[in-house]
Order: structure tokens, then sequence, then C-alpha cells
């Protein structure tokens, strides 16, 4: 007797089967067919104006990033040397807070707060027209004989009494003394030579303005270099 194949065993012929691969014949060849040589379309013409624009502005995008990458070389060249040179910068810029900006502050300062000293010579002849009224008591000298006619003369002496009207002369030296009471004109110049001293405060000047707009420019770049920065006379720079 021959045994018969389990389910299993038939079960694994099937999957065996499967997996054969069935020969397949090829299929018969298609007829062919005259093929007509293709006709390649000619690329389409560019104007010659196009070609240029496109030339140039490839030129020009060339150019433009090759300036761009050298300046970015020379600003990276600046700044590694910048941070390799950090402590002589701050240095550098501490002084130039200190000596430069500090000195052009103060120095503004003191403009403002200075005063012009000097003296001022004065030397001019000054015009003078007026009446002097004139009223004193004087002695005079006569210079020469002088004759008084319808004069009264009185004369007591143990001898002789007159007292009549006479011509009398003074002789010349005669002192006589008067009353003065007369308007002498004035009419003359006077020379006038001054010393006037002068002490202008600039302060109240028309230079006030610019000065305190010169310190205005510079107390913001000296306050971020030097936030605690002081005037000779211990006044803070940097407080509003």
């Amino acid at each position: 007797m021959t045994d018969k194949p389990s389910p299993a065993q038939r079960m694994r012929q099937l999957l065996a089967s499967n997996d054969q691969p069935e020969e397949q014949t090829p299929p018969p060849p298609l007829p062919t067919k005259p093929q007509t040589p293709r006709q390649e379309t000619p690329p389409p013409k560019v104007s010659p104006s196009h070609s240029r624009g496109e030339r140039l502005l490839r030129a020009f995008w060339t150019l433009a990033s090759l300036i761009s990458f050298t300046i970015n070389i020379v600003l990276l060249i600046v700044i590694l040397a910048l941070v390799r040179n950090l402590d002589g910068v701050l240095t550098l810029a501490n002084t130039a807070g200190e000596g430069i900006l500090g000195g052009l502050y103060a120095n503004f300062v003191k403009m403002d707060e200075a005063h012009i000293i000097t003296s001022i010579t004065v030397e001019s002849e000054i015009p003078i027209q007026f009446d002097l009224p004139v009223t004193t008591e004087t002695v005079v000298r006569l210079t020469e004989p002088v004759k008084i006619t319808n004069a009264y003369v009185l004369i007591n002496t143990p001898l002789l009494n007159i007292s009549a009207p006479a011509t009398v002369t003074l002789p010349q030296d005669t002192l006589l003394p008067i009353a003065l009471s007369i308007n002498v004109p004035v009419d003359t110049t006077v020379p006038v030579h001054l010393e006037v001293p002068v002490d202008i405060p600039l302060a109240e000047t028309d230079l006030h303005d610019p000065f305190v707009g010169l310190q205005n420019v510079l107390k913001p770049y000296y306050c971020l270099l030097m936030p605690q920065a002081t005037l000779w006379d211990g006044r803070p720079v940097c407080l509003p």
C-alpha cells in the first residue's frame, strides 16, 4: 500500500510549486515601421541686447559678491585684532575719555565761567561850552593912574576941613577891594586820558550758548566712557 500524503505535506507541495518560476515564451516581435528622422527644433534666438544685459547683470553680481566678500574679510580681521588687543583698546578708550574728551569738556566749562578782566585806555578831547557864573570878593591892583570925576571928598584935619565934590586921581599900583558877580563864557576842549577797568563774565554774553552747546555735544560720549567723571572742583559731570 502506498501512503497517502498528509494535508500538511500537500500544503508544502503547493507552496513549492508556486515558488518555481514558470517559463514564459517571449511574444512574437511586432512589425517595425520605417521611422522618419526627427528634426530637432533650433533653440530660440536670443537678441544681442538681452544677452548683453544678462552679461552685465552677471558681471555686476560677481563684482558685488567679490566686494562684499573682501569687506567681510577685512571686518573679520579687524574684529580679531580688536579681540586680541582688547586690553589695549580699553586702555585707549579710558585714556581718550579721561584725557581728550575730559579735557575738552572741562575747558569748555571753564570758558563759559571765565571773565574778561582788563583795562581800557580812553584818550579823547571833550568839547566844553557853557557860561560860568562868578560871584566873589577880591582885590585888584591898578596898572595905571585912574582919574575919578565927581567924587566927594571929605577931609578933616586940625588945620583943614573939606567936604565937597572933587576930582580924584588914584595912582598906579593902588589896591582896590571889589565884589565880582559876572558870567564867564567858556568855550574850549578838554583832553581826557582815562584807564577804565573792565570785568565781563562770558556767561552773560552771546558766547554762553555756544559753550553750553559744545558741552552738551561732548557730555554723552564722555559719560559713556567715564560715568564717574568730575570737574576740577569735584562737581559731577554725568548727573542729570
